[in-house]
């Protein structure tokens, strides 16, 4: 099990459950000192901060010192030497006290507005068998839908892990995953084979048999720059290729034959996109090894399918340039927020996505029990 600690005695904190936040850190120094106040700054009064440092040889050590004057209690531990990046996060949730809870998870670079952990509590505490719950994140400066209607709502494990795996209209920003406390996090959660998509795979299997929360606000700050992890990895669009073998090796569990083929048609779309790009751009060395692993996966890429991929994107942004919205677009506020905007957005401040054909799937999944969750004032 985790390590052991020990709250402090505040009132109003005794009563309250005890939520760590985890974050893995190496080289972070540019970003650091901001995600460590954000959590000095939440509002819920019963938290504790696991932070591993994965050998850094910047200052994030003294960064993580100088923290620790703050109200919110900080475990802290350093490696001897640098460990590949699924291993640190290992290490990390396995220092997760074994009172906790819940687990949030916040990279060094990111943050969480001065409500999150508060509001996130409080859906898994009404839905007692709630393991995961997701929101709408700020990343790089746009505002991501989770894809779900209404202000908040829970659905079935099977249910969320079929709406990922068909090419969703929202977003779901696993690393920011929030989940209820269970022997998972103790026993390697995350697996290297999965990356990058490590994150999600450790979610889809946890949600597996128990139900996933969403919250229709901005709670999270994802930053997209140069010396990120998935900027490292190639961007978001090394994601294409992972996900459709998740979605080979998973998708029949959960989806009928027709919802299976149409994703696994509109995820060969996506792919065909990014080949065409690479090509276009003498990126030879990303499209060649894209097409090897397609290989690998019994797929051969083919001129119908990059065909289809260019005219639905086409017809796509035709269809938006002249108002007609018939596919939710992830993206719900075009405007870029600010780092300074999004830790002044309170509580339900931007308005849910438009209604659209998701809304009769949502309501055939949403729980009998406790009421709705409504928005609070910040």
């Amino acid at each position: 099990m985790g390590a052991q600690f020990s709250p402090a005695a505040a009132t109003d904190s005794a009563e309250r459950p005890l939520v760590a936040v985890v974050t893995p850190v190496y080289n972070g120094a540019q970003f650091l000192a901001k995600a460590l106040a954000c959590v000095q700054a939440q509002s819920y009064p019963n938290l504790v901060h696991v932070v591993l440092d994965n050998a850094s040889t910047d200052a994030t050590p003294h960064i993580i010192e100088a923290a620790r004057a703050g109200s919110v209690p900080i475990i802290t531990r350093r490696n001897a030497e640098l460990l590949p990046l699924v291993d640190n996060w290992n290490r990390a949730m396995a220092m997760v006290p074994a009172e906790a809870r819940y687990v949030q998870l916040l990279c060094a670079d990111d943050l969480m507005r001065g409500d999150a952990v508060e509001r996130l509590v409080d859906i898994c505490e009404r839905w007692p068998d709630v393991r995961y719950v997701t929101a709408r994140d700020v990343f790089d400066g746009l505002i991501f839908d989770t894809g779900f209607d209404g202000d908040c709502g829970v659905v079935s494990g099977a249910a969320f892990e079929q709406r990922f795996l068909s090419s969703p209209d929202g977003y779901f920003p696993f690393a920011h995953m929030f989940v209820r406390s269970s022997e998972m996090l103790y026993q390697a959660p995350f697996r290297a084979s999965t990356m990058p998509l490590s994150d999600a795979d450790f979610v889809l299997r946890m949600v597996r048999g128990r139900r996933v929360a969403w919250i229709n606000e901005p709670l999270y700050f994802t930053r997209d720059h140069q010396s990120s992890e998935t900027s490292r990895g190639g961007g978001t669009s090394s994601f294409c290729l992972p996900l459709l073998e998740m979605l080979l090796s998973r998708g029949p569990e959960v989806m009928s034959p027709i919802e299976f083929e149409h994703a696994r048609k509109a995820n060969l779309r996506t792919i065909h996109l990014h080949l065409l790009a690479w090509g276009l751009r003498g990126e030879r060395k990303a499209r060649d090894a894209a097409i090897r692993q397609l290989a690998q996966l019994g797929v051969k890429p083919d001129l119908a399918m990059f065909t289809q991929a260019v005219v639905r994107r086409v017809s796509l942004a035709l269809a938006r340039r002249l108002g007609i919205d018939y596919r939710r677009p992830p993206i719900i506020r075009t405007t870029r927020v600010s780092e300074d905007d999004f830790l002044r957005l309170p509580a339900n401040g931007v308005a849910s996505a438009p209604p659209s054909r998701a809304a009769s799937w949502n309501s055939a999944h949403l729980p009998s029990g406790p009421p709705a969750v409504t928005a609070s004032a910040a």
